[in-house]
This record gives C-alpha cells, structure tokens and sequence, in this order.
C-alpha cells in the first residue's frame, strides 16, 4: 500500500506577512494534491480578533480545510491564548479510530504538544503523530525524548507502523541524532531538502520520520501562490508490503 503524506506549517491561515487571508487558496492547493494524510501545524481552533480584519476569515481551520476529502480529522489546542488557540492537526481520508494529545510543553511561552491518530486503512492500521518543536535546541532534546517515550510505548502495545511529522525548528540538522525513527530525507539521495522561509528556502525545518514503511519518495513542493511562510513537505511511503 502506498501512502502520500503532506507536512505544513499554514502559519494560521495567513501569508508570510500575515497581510492576507489565504485559507480559502489553501484548501484548494491541498485538494489538487491526492494526499491521503494531511499533517499540519499552527492551524487554528479559535481567533475571535481576525474577523474584524479578514472577512474570510474562518474559526476551526482543520474542519474547513478537510471538508468532504478527509473524511476524519483530529486538533491539538496546545496554544491557547485570551480570545484564541491554535495548534497541529492531522487529516484523513481512512478512519481515526483514537486519538490523543501528549504535552510537549518545556516553556509557558511556547506551549507544544505532540498529537496521536491511529488510523484504520484497509490493509491495517498506522499510527500517526504531528508536532511543533521549541526555536531552541535545548527545549527540543527534551521534547524529543518525551516523543520517543511516546512512540516506543504505543508501538509496544499496538506493533502498527508509523509516520512522525511536523515543523521541528531543527535549524542545525540535528533531529536525525535524537529521534529513534527512519528520517525520509537521509533515505533519499537528495540531501538538499530545504523548507523555510519560502521565497528563498535556506533550511530544512519540517520533516518525515517512519517505521517499518519504506521511504520512497521525498520532495518540497512550491504551490502557485505565497501560502505560508513555510513550504510544505511530500512524503510518500510503502507500507504493508
């Protein structure tokens, strides 16, 4: 079975200078792309502020975006702030049996959380996990570790494969040395995976971890309008072979 996964950090619905309202576009973008997993970080639960200055603007940004494509869909509301929350959310087009949110809090200013989906495909179940990692790498070792734990106890009780993404803020390529999973792009014989900031893309941020599902494709796709700050991340991966 093959499984093409999509990793974005939407920036809350906004351009890189969040002067525009591009949630509309972006859902358009993300449907013209036959993803069966959608991946996504910083997407918003509630901002009872924006409607005054977007008249587009929409509240449960991940509801919206999967619409009648992906048909299940879970949200993390790990920022929550006076009049709004935002966090990671995670679209399917197979059914989420479960789902669950692990604090990855290390700092009050940057509430983090790493959010869980097992998924029921029709050749078995995968388990899915989307995060957003801390700016600094300090906070993230103890993120990764807390991940890690995370993982290896849901493989022990469940045995599914697994597909970890999200934006990492791993500015020195240093993720592959703390995460226990299969890192896409060191698989790949194209090294140079470069995610943010996207008009001229200097760093890899966003990223693909798996197990026991092969790596076989790895890309960053540039989509025809300025959507977000970041550029989103294509993953395809065997699975259940």
């Amino acid at each position: 079975m093959r499984i093409r996964c999509l990793s974005y950090n939407i920036h809350k619905g906004l351009n890189w200078n969040n002067s525009v309202h591009i949630l509309p576009k972006l859902k358009e973008f993300l449907q013209s792309l036959d993803l069966e997993f959608v991946f996504l970080q910083e997407v918003v639960g509630e901002n009872k502020l924006l409607p005054e200055k977007f008249s587009t603007w929409v509240d449960n940004q991940h509801e919206f975006l999967a619409d009648s494509v992906w048909t299940d869909y879970a949200y993390s509301q790990n920022a929550v702030y006076d009049k709004r929350h935002h966090g990671n959310a995670i679209l399917s087009k197979y059914p989420i049996i479960s789902h669950h949110v692990y604090d990855l809090t290390q700092h009050k200013r940057e509430m983090r959380a790493l959010l869980y989906c097992e998924v029921e495909t029709p050749e078995g179940r995968l388990d899915l996990y989307c995060t957003h990692l801390n700016l600094l790498h300090h906070h993230r070792r103890a993120q990764y570790e807390k991940i890690n734990e995370v993982i290896a106890e849901n493989y022990r009780v469940k045995k599914n494969p697994i597909v970890l993404a999200g934006d990492l803020n791993d500015w020195f390529k240093k993720s592959h040395h703390h995460v226990d999973l299969l890192d896409a792009c060191h698989i790949q014989l194209d090294k140079k995976v470069k995610t943010f900031p996207h008009i001229l893309p200097i760093v890899q941020l966003d990223h693909f971890y798996s197990y026991q599902i092969k790596p076989v494709g790895l890309e960053v796709i540039k989509p025809p309008l300025m959507l977000s700050d970041h550029l989103p991340l294509l993953f395809t991966g065997e699975v259940f072979e």
